[in-house]
Order: C-alpha cells, then sequence, then structure tokens
C-alpha cells in the first residue's frame, strides 16, 4: 500500500469546483472505491527545503491510519538546523522528532498561568500596575514598589502570559491569555495568528487540565493531562564546593504538556489515542514522577558586590535536578484498525533515568490481526569521555567520575527504518528499509563541553567555562564565536531509500548582516571558476590523452580578514567542488561510468612569478582549510580523459572558495557565522548515477536577537552570565532567515538520460526567490516573539529565462482589540555586551526601588500577511504573457477565507469569483459548529456579467430512529442557475447514516442511487441504482450486516440482485486496511485482486480466477 500523509479524508467527495463551473458540479458523490492501483515504487525523491531558512525537510511516511472520515498521520521528521551540545535525543533519534497525534504545550514565563497568583488569576493586572506606575491611578494604598519589587516576587505575582503551542494532526497553533475580564473572568484566549479556531480550557479547581479545540472545519480535538514538572533542586558550585542554592529551586508543580486524546469529526467518526505513562527504575509507580535530570545550569561570574569591585571574582556553577512526570504515545484507534507504539524493552545507555527507545510502529486491522511492522534500528554516538568530575545527584554516587564510560557521552541516533509486510504471514523478501548516514568525521563532545558557540552549537573550542565576555582575563574568557569546522558534527548527511537511490546533503554555517551585534566588521568573499568552454582554457595533447586547464584570476586575502580562532595569522577558507561526471571520489559511481582519467582543482600561493601548491582536491570535494593572511592566491581546476570522450559541450565542472575578509565598505552588509547551519547543496542519486544537483546560495541573512551576558541587580551586584538572558529569538525553526535565495539547477550528464534542464541550455539554471524580511521591532528583549508571521513570505520567484511571480500581501492587524501587556518581574536588569553607558540609570532603578517600568513592560499582538495580488509573467519566446490575481478578505477577523478572487489574463479579459461561507449567509448551524470554511454560494462573473451560480444548502436529517440519523448539519442539496435564471435544484440528497455516510442520492428528475455500508461502517459495500433506500431497506437491514464478512456477506447481497431484478447492483468486498478484494458489477460478472505481505496489489484475476495482471516490487536494500 502507498505510505501516504493526510489531514483529514473524507471516504466520499461531493467538493464543488469553483474555479470553473461546469455540468460536472452536479454530478452524484463518488462514494464507490476506484479499483486497487500498483504501489507507487518507494524511489529517492528530492528533498524539499525552506528556502527562507535553508533547512532541507527531511523526513519519512510511515503510515497513515484511516477511519470512516478522518485520517491520523504518522511519519518521522529531522531537524538540519544543527546539534547544540547538550541536546538530548527522542526516543527515535537525535535530530529526529514522532509527528503523531497532538499536543498543547506550554512556555511558563514568570509563573504558570494557573497558578494562585498567576497571569488569568491574578488580580493586579499589568493595566493595572502600569497605571499605577504612570500615576494615572493615584489611590492605590500600596504604591508601584509593591507591585514591582521583591514583595512582588515574594508573593509570586504572574504579570506575564504562558506560551502556548498546539500541533494536532497536520495543524499548529499558538495561543496565549490576555488580561480582558469583561466577558471572561479569566481572560480571553489570543491566537497568534488568529486562525479562527475555538480553543476552550477545562478547569479541575482553579487548575487547567484538558483543552478542547474546534477547527474551522468543526473538527474538535480533546487534550488531557500529559507531562508535569513535578520540582526542581537547585544547587551551586561555590569554589569548587556544591551546596543548595538560595534561590532554593521550585517546589510547585504545573503541567507542562496535553495529550491529544480523541478526535472527533462533525459526522460522529473518532479517532483516539492511548499513552503509556513509564516507571522509573525502583520505584513503584508512576507517580508523582518518572523521570530524574540533572542539568548544568548557567555560569555566573560576580564581579563587583554592594557597589565595589571584588579582587578576586567569585565563580558559581549552577545544577538542577529536575523531577518530572512524563507520558509516551502507546495506541492510536479508528474504527479501522490501530497503530501500536512498542519501546525497547532494554533501557537507553544515553538518558540518566530509565528510559527506552522506540523499537517498533505495529499496524493492525480492526480484527486485532496484525498487518504491518516498521521497525527502528538505532545506534549510538560515542563522544571523549568527561575530563571532570561532572555532578549528577547528592549523597552517594553523585558524580560521573572523569574519564567514564556515561550517559554523558552517548547520545542516541537512528540507523534504519524497515518496513515489514505481516499480511498473511510475514514474507521478508517483501521488506524494505531507509537507512541514514551521518557526518561523524566530527563528532559532538560529551553532553557538558564548554566548546560551544552562542547558540550552544560545538565549536571546537579549550574553553574552561562558558562564559564569554568583558572584563574577565584572556585565559578564562570563553570564546564562544562560531566555527565552521565543528558546527555539522553529527549531521544527516545521506538517505538512502528502498530502491537503492541516495539523496546527499551539503551544509554551511548560517551568515549574514552583523552590524547590531558586537562583532568585528566582515564581509564574505568569494571566488569561482567554472569549466566550460566559454572560459578561457587551455589543452595539451600527449598521445591520446587530452588535458584541460582553468584558471581563476589572483585574489588576496587582506591582513585584516577573519582570523582563524585556532590561528589569528591565518583565515578559514571553505571549498565546493562539483563536476557532472568523473566522479572519482564518491563510491555510486563505478568504474566503466568514468570518462575522465582524472580531476581536480589546486589552490596555490602567488608571490609574483612564483606559484606554490597549497593543497589539491578531487573535484567532489568540500571542506575547509587555514591559509595565511595577506597573501595571494589562484585556483586551478585540471581535467584528464582519454580519446577526447570529456568534453565541454555535455559535461561541467566548478569550484568556489569563500573567506570573510575586511569590509571596506561599513554601509553595505556586514558578514559573519549565526548560529546552525543551512543547506549548501542537494546531490541526488539513482542506484549507479548522479540524477540531480542543485546547489544554494543565500544572502542577505539576519537574526532576530543577540545575546546579552551582563546584569545589575540589587546589592549592587554586577553578574556575568554563560547563558544569554535573552533567548535567542527563531525565525519559522531557524535563528537566521534570509531575503534572497537562488535554487541553482545544475545540468547532470546528458548520456545518463537525466538531464535536469532543457536540451541546449545553459549548464545551470536560476531561480531567484525573495522573501518577506522578519520584523526586528522586539518589544522588549526576552518577551514573547509573535510577529513570526512578517518574514518568510515569497515576494518574488524568478525562473531564468522563463517565469517571474511576484506576489503582494494585505497586513491584518490586532493591536488595538487584541493586545496583551506583560511586565518582566525581576531585579536583575540587563545590559548589552559590553554596554554599561545606561550603568548610572540602572543603578538607580535597582537602588531607589521606583525606577520606570518601561523597562520591563512589553504589548504584543497577533496579526497576519494575507497574499492578495499575484502577478505572472511568462516567457514564450519573444513574447512576455502576463497574468494577474487578485484575493479579497471581506470578512476578517471573523474568517480569513478569500471571499472574492479576480483573474486578468494574458489578454486582458477578467474573471471574478465570489464566495459566501456560512458568515456572510448568517448560516447560525455551520457557525455553531465552527465550519467556517463551507462555500455555500459562489457566482462567477465575466467582465462584470454574472455567468453562473452555484447554491449548497445544508440542514438537518431526522427520522423516526434517532439513533440511525446524524445529529449534524449535512449537505441536502446543490443548486445552479445560469447568468440571471432563477436558481434550479440539481442534486438532491434524501438521506444518510448515523456516520454522515450517504444513503440515498439523485439528481433532479433522475433515479436514485442508494448506497450501503459494512464492515463496522468503514466501507460502501453495495451501490444500487434506479431504488430507494426504504425499498433496500425491506429486503437488507443495513445494521444486520455491519459484522459480515466473505461468503456469508457476498449470499446476503446477492438478495438485492435478486429482490431488486429493475435495479443496478454492485457489490464490493473487502479485506479491512488493505482494500477491495472482490468486485462484482450488474451482471454478476466479478473481478478479484490479490495483495502481497506489505498489502500491495499483487495479481488482478478476472471472473473466471484467471491471473489478468501480476505485479513484481523490487527493492535494492530487501
Amino acid at each position: 500500500m502507498k505510505n501516504r500523509i493526510a489531514v483529514v479524508c473524507m471516504l466520499f467527495c461531493f467538493t464543488l469546483s469553483y474555479a470553473q463551473i461546469s455540468n460536472t458540479e452536479y454530478s452524484t458523490p463518488a462514494v464507490i472505491p476506484q479499483a486497487p492501483e500498483v504501489a507507487s515504487l518507494l524511489r529517492y525523491s528530492e528533498v524539499p527545503v525552506s528556502y527562507y531558512n535553508g533547512i532541507p525537510n527531511v523526513g519519512v511516511p510511515i503510515y497513515t491510519l484511516q477511519g470512516r472520515e478522518l485520517s491520523a498521520p504518522v511519519n518521522l521528521s529531522y531537524h538540519a538546523g544543527g546539534h547544540r551540545v547538550s541536546e538530548e535525543s527522542s526516543w527515535v533519534g537525535l535530530g529526529w522528532s514522532l509527528s503523531a497525534g497532538g499536543q498543547i504545550s506550554r512556555t511558563v514565563r514568570g509563573y504558570p498561568d494557573d497558578s494562585t497568583h498567576g497571569f488569568i488569576y491574578n488580580q493586579y493586572t499589568v493595566q493595572y500596575i502600569k497605571d499605577v506606575c504612570d500615576q494615572t491611578i493615584t489611590n492605590d494604598p500600596n504604591g508601584c514598589a509593591y507591585y514591582t519589587g521583591q514583595q512582588a516576587i515574594d508573593q509570586r505575582f504572574d504579570y506575564e502570559p504562558d506560551d502556548f503551542n498546539y500541533s494536532m494532526f497536520g495543524q499548529s497553533g499558538r495561543f496565549m491569555f490576555n488580561q480582558k475580564r469583561d466577558v471572561n473572568p479569566k481572560g480571553e484566549i489570543v491566537q497568534f495568528p488568529n486562525k479562527n479556531v475555538k480553543i476552550a480550557p477545562s478547569y479541575t479547581g482553579d487548575i487547567i487540565t484538558g483543552w478542547k479545540i474546534t477547527d474551522t472545519n468543526g473538527i474538535v480535538y480533546e487534550f488531557t493531562e500529559g507531562n508535569k514538572f513535578h520540582s526542581a533542586d537547585t544547587f551551586q558550585s561555590v569554589s569548587g564546593q556544591i551546596e543548595l542554592s538560595p534561590e532554593d529551586g521550585e517546589g510547585n508543580s504545573y503541567i507542562e504538556t496535553w495529550n491529544l486524546i480523541s478526535v472527533t469529526s462533525p459526522n460522529g467518526d473518532v479517532i483516539t489515542l492511548e499513552y503509556d505513562r513509564p516507571i522509573l527504575d525502583g520505584y513503584p509507580s508512576a507517580y508523582p514522577f518518572n523521570d530524574i535530570t540533572t542539568t548544568q545550569g548557567s555560569q555566573s561570574l560576580i564581579t563587583h558586590q554592594s557597589g565595589e569591585e571584588l579582587t578576586e571574582k567569585k565563580r558559581i556553577d549552577t545544577y538542577s535536578i529536575t523531577k518530572r512526570h512524563y507520558t509516551l504515545l502507546s495506541k492510536i484507534t479508528s474504527s479501522k484498525g490501530s497503530l501500536h507504539f512498542v519501546r525497547d524493552a532494554t533501557n537507553r545507555l544515553d538518558t540518566q533515568s530509565s528510559k527506552q527507545r522506540l523499537q517498533y510502529i505495529e499496524v493492525y486491522n480492526s480484527d486485532n490481526q496484525l498487518t504491518q511492522r516498521i521497525k527502528l534500528t538505532h545506534g549510538y554516538f560515542n563522544s571523549p569521555y568527561v575530563t571532570n568530575s561532572e555532578f549528577i545527584a547528592t549523597g552517594t554516587n553523585g558524580y560521573i567520575s572523569a574519564n567514564t564510560d556515561s550517559f554523558l557521552n552517548k547520545r542516541l541516533y537512528l540507523q534504519k527504518v524497515t518496513f515489514e509486510g505481516h499480511y498473511g504471514g510475514h514474507n521478508p523478501s517483501d521488506d524494505y528499509s531507509y537507512s541514514f548516514g551521518y557526518n561523524t568525521d566530527i563528532m559532538l563532545p560529551h553532553k557538558r563541553s564548554y566548546a560551544q558557540d552562542h547558540w550552544g552549537y560545538y565549536n571546537g573550542k579549550s574553553n574552561s567555562n562558558l562564559i564569554p565576555y568583558y572584563s574577565i582575563s584572556t585565559s578564562q574568557k570563553a570564546n564562544r564565536e562560531v566555527d565552521p569546522d565543528y558546527s555539522s558534527a553529527c549531521i544527516l548527511n545521506k538517505v538512502t531509500y528502498p530502491e537503492g537511490g541516495v539523496t546527499k546533503l551539503y551544509f554551511e554555517n548560517n551568515r549574514g548582516d552583523v552590524r547590531n551585534v558586537v562583532l568585528p566588521p566582515y564581509i564574505e568573499n568569494k571566488v569561482k571558476v567554472e569549466a566550460v568552454a566559454s572560459n578561457q582554457h587551455s589543452l595539451t595533447e600527449n598521445g591520446n590523452e587530452i588535458t584541460y586547464v582553468f584558471w581563476s584570476n589572483n585574489f588576496t586575502v587582506s591582513n585584516d580578514a577573519k582570523p582563524s580562532a585556532s590561528d589569528e595569522n591565518k583565515v578559514q577558507m571553505e571549498y565546493f567542488g562539483f563536476s557532472n561526471r568523473c566522479d572519482n571520489v564518491d563510491a555510486l559511481y563505478t568504474g566503466a561510468d568514468q570518462v575522465c582519467n582524472s580531476m581536480f582543482f589546486d589552490l596555490y600561493e602567488v608571490n609574483g612569478f612564483n606559484e606554490t601548491l597549497v593543497q589539491r582536491f578531487s573535484i567532489w570535494e568540500s571542506g575547509s582549510l587555514l591559509v595565511d593572511k595577506g597573501r595571494t592566491y589562484k585556483i586551478k581546476i585540471e581535467i584528464s580523459a582519454t580519446n577526447a570522450e570529456y568534453n565541454l559541450v555535455d559535461y561541467y565542472s566548478d569550484v568556489t572558495f569563500s573567506w570573510f575578509d575586511d569590509n571596506p565598505n561599513q554601509t553595505t552588509e556586514v558578514f559573519d557565522y549565526f548560529g546552525g547551519l543551512r543547506v549548501k547543496a542537494i546531490k541526488t542519486y539513482d542506484q549507479e548515477k548522479l540524477t540531480a544537483y542543485k546547489s544554494f546560495d543565500y544572502s542577505d541573512g539576519y537574526i532576530l536577537s543577540q545575546p546579552f551576558y551582563f546584569s545589575v541587580g540589587t546589592g549592587g551586584v554586577y553578574k556575568y552570565v554563560s547563558q544569554s538572558w535573552v533567548p535567542l529569538q527563531t525565525t519559522q525553526s531557524g535563528y537566521a532567515g534570509y531575503k534572497t535565495v537562488i535554487e541553482n539547477i545544475h545540468e547532470v550528464a546528458t548520456e545518463t538520460g537525466y538531464s535536469t534542464l532543457d536540451a541546449g541550455s545553459s549548464q545551470t539554471r536560476q531561480v531567484r526567490r525573495t522573501y518577506t524580511p522578519a520584523s526586528t521591532d522586539i518589544a522588549f528583549p526576552g518577551a514573547p516573539y509573535t510577529q513570526d508571521w512578517v518574514g518568510g513570505n515569497p515576494e518574488l520567484e524568478e525562473i531564468t529565462g522563463k517565469s517571474s511571480t511576484a506576489t503582494g500581501y494585505k497586513t491584518f492587524e490586532e493591536q488595538s482589540t487584541n493586545n496583551i501587556l506583560g511586565f518582566v518581574l525581576s531585579r536583575e536588569y540587563h545590559l548589552f555586551p559590553f554596554d554599561v553607558a545606561s550603568h548610572d540609570n540602572v543603578m538607580d532603578c535597582v537602588n531607589d526601588n521606583g525606577c520606570d517600568i518601561s523597562l520591563n513592560l512589553y504589548n504584543i499582538w497577533p496579526g497576519q500577511k494575507l497574499p492578495n495580488r499575484q502577478t505572472v509573467i511568462s516567457k514564450e519566446g519573444t513574447r512576455e504573457l502576463t497574468q494577474v490575481t487578485e484575493t479579497f478578505y471581506e470578512s476578517v477577523p471573523n474568517h480569513y477565507n478569500p471571499t472574492k478572487t479576480r483573474f486578468t489574463d494574458s489578454k486582458g479579459d477578467v474573471y471574478e469569483t465570489v464566495i459566501r461561507y456560512p458568515y456572510e449567509e448568517n448560516h447560525t448551524g455551520l457557525l455553531t459548529e465552527n465550519r467556517l470554511t463551507v462555500p455555500l454560494k459562489t457566482q462567477q462573473y465575466k467582465d462584470a456579467t454574472l455567468m453562473q451560480t452555484a447554491v449548497s444548502q445544508y440542514g438537518s436529517f431526522t427520522g423516526t430512529d434517532p439513533a440511525t440519523n446524524p445529529t449534524n448539519l449535512l449537505l441536502q442539496s446543490v443548486s445552479g442557475a445560469k447568468k440571471t435564471n432563477p436558481l434550479e435544484e440539481r442534486v438532491s440528497y434524501h438521506g444518510y447514516n448515523k456516520y454522515g455516510q450517504v444513503r440515498e442520492v439523485s439528481k433532479t428528475n433522475g433515479t436514485h442511487i442508494t448506497y450501503l455500508w459494512g464492515y463496522n461502517y468503514n466501507y460502501p459495500i453495495a451501490k444500487i441504482e434506479n431504488a430507494t433506500y426504504s425499498q433496500v431497506a425491506a429486503i437488507v437491514d443495513e445494521n444486520s450486516i455491519q459484522n459480515m464478512t466473505g461468503t456469508t456477506l457476498e449470499n446476503t447481497l446477492q438478495a438485492l440482485r435478486d429482490g431488486l431484478p429493475q435495479s443496478m447492483v454492485s457489490t464490493y468486498v473487502y479485506d479491512p486496511l488493505i482494500g477491495v478484494t472482490r468486485t462484482t458489477d450488474p451482471r454478476g460478472r466479478s473481478m478479484y485482486y490479490i495483495y502481497d505481505s506489505m498489502g500491495r496489489l499483487k495479481h488482478t484475476l478476472d471472473h473466471d480466477q484467471h491471473v489478468l495482471t501480476t505485479n513484481n516490487y523490487h527493492y535494492k536494500n530487501n
């Protein structure tokens, strides 16, 4: 069967196409299944890329569990932005996540919103304390200091909204509470952005123990308590001695996540989810906690106290022992079957508490028979041991000894995903698998290593701590700069597909504009040499061997170039080579494929007339090297082939060198490295040859926030810390965003048959994309960033010589209606790195306890950017054709569906479509169910002349037996009209069963078609044309056949043919979760379908059970 990911799949579909109304709109619904298809071969595929942040979307589709109407997709996804040193592996492996089910998680800001004085209960709202401190309110008995000082901290006053995020079956969103309590005493829920889903918390006492989310299709998602924070003890090490911190940790438990437990469609289809609560080794139950984790917190250096500089700086290392209660997904159940998530019986080696990896995902049908098993194979990345004793607990065995193997130097990683078929028994020859390769040339250090850049990624530095700034001596100061030689440690770089194809991924560090970060100013320089016929080159012959040589011009690395972290007299230079032939390195090419004897590129240092070889590389190599500053260099490509087998028409090669040099013009961008990775190139192979190659060039990169390491607090304490006071903001899951990205689609060897470009084209086609920049207007450093919707929207896509697409946007902001005020309650005030200009003002604020609260006040609000104009210019020879589409959103914020579109074609003709939804039609029933996306009336115009109208009527279907009738609103009829003629009913729906599945339908003045459903109402088993449901029900009672299968069901359905001779009866037999196994047409002629152990179509048989077709599936890695 096919592995596909779907969010919601309807068993039958009567969706109308509103772009062009035609007679096909008025057809009866396509309820009956199509003949089974041959399963698609699981070939290698192009890895999609989020161009805005350069992160490739790598994943494996696992399974989609179907219900009557709903479906539950399960897949594995990999985040290829890099791995932090302290990062822990999930139960599916480092960097991998299991996308299944759903969850609501929260990031607590201040104190939990539902705590005693939490944000939704605190009687002193942020607006109130602002008015008190601004003296807008003058009769408050307590005064500003009471609400903003130590007393407020001691009483745990919460002035910040918690940050809630949900994910559920492919949908995701974010929301917070505000403190507008006119309607709801606990405040209103504000969505970022507003997606018009209904979000309702449920309470046990004052605690939020559950949620209900209703999406805009009326599907209801219910959540209940998941992971729970139990307690934390904070310890500190002062001069090497561990002691309980004066801050004393956190002893108030709260719920961190809520698990999705059920999904219900408007028609009553239900998918349920179950969770395990693992028991910690040595404990009798999972309660009150089942996880104990010790983390190394921030390191601090106190340089001043009581206003005086300390002669001996006080260094404090903090540790937190946290106890939590967590859950793991164990089962998903639909009406058709279930998925079971099975953990390994053996504990993992890379976790402090006893935990297990996910070993199997098993698929069972509704009879609890195993039909498929997905096996996950894992290994461990083994890092060097810790070099010092590491604290993990109090009492006996409280340390990990130096040079000892432990969980601190191990990380679980995913090696392979194997699909096993168990339908009719396991046949190993039907198995197939995906396997994964990682960059193990550079291994991550142990999890408490100090070799980290500002973002926490590995930088290979020999630091003795993590405090990077200011008055610390050079020997103590931590080097937190990004080092590209180490950032890609253990990153996924190879995917092997079931048929043997391979995708290889190449990465480089994020880089971009750092004018607002206090770092030296550099700009990225690049030198590229292309081995193409149009570039100057030499050609020499030696017998039957021909040699091509290409040179770059001389280029100089200045003395002010960015110094290497290991040698200030050298600069780190990156290189990346490519050829669409002559792969002398990659084992995927066989010797017979070679068309050249050798191909390499050289880097030379030039001194007058002397040229000295620095290093030689294979044309396929990429990496970095150190070269001397203040020197001149040049690049050479040399290609040797026999009998002109390599030519400059069919084959192409190039190499690029880049480095950071002094920026002579400060008005332009200043480049440096940022944390995390972006994809540089993607190469795709079949079993033998390169089939596709893409590379990416990024420009106008930026980050949203920068680290803060210095603070001034009460008692005149100056403090430098190792962890930024301010969270380093991400934009669409990456630390960097790019305004312009060029995708280079390279030609590959033409004789392979895999050419990606048109005949006669150049060696590279470029696709240039530009994006809207993210808003860097952050209300307060550390405030929740809620304007991610601003950046990353595609503005322009230009395909060289082909077309361009420009997109404009309309911005909808709710600053005045849905804003949230927040206040950071803290007695420490943070300054930019090296910035002490505001020191006196800050000290005044600290000492008199009455500072301007605007220092810690923020205001956030939601918004959206929606596309409202798209211009497409396509080229046909010398002609340019322009098409313009305008989109209007006239009902914001009640819904964000387009209510009108206007299309102008290249001839100037204008077509307009107007769509009215339940909100415009005031359909209270559908609005109550939150089914906001149902189009009820559609009108099409050409040049302002009405051409067609379509109207869908929804209503209730009730009968004598309420148990067998649906309770929600269903489609009753579809009417239409041409031009200004009166509406005429075209299709009528006469009845549905209790799951909203159509029973009887007809075209106006046409014959009635009746459907019977079986297998517990999961599949249509009969289509009876020219008969009403009452006529059919008199012969076969639908309710009584739900548990029938095989011959019994076939004999029962035969009674329809015998009892309704005037009707045409078609019947269908199934194997649940696999597919239809027999179809019988009105003539009584049958077709049979046979499946292999994976549930893929194997044979098709005719009525006499003669084989008509046979399908074989061959995978290289079986």
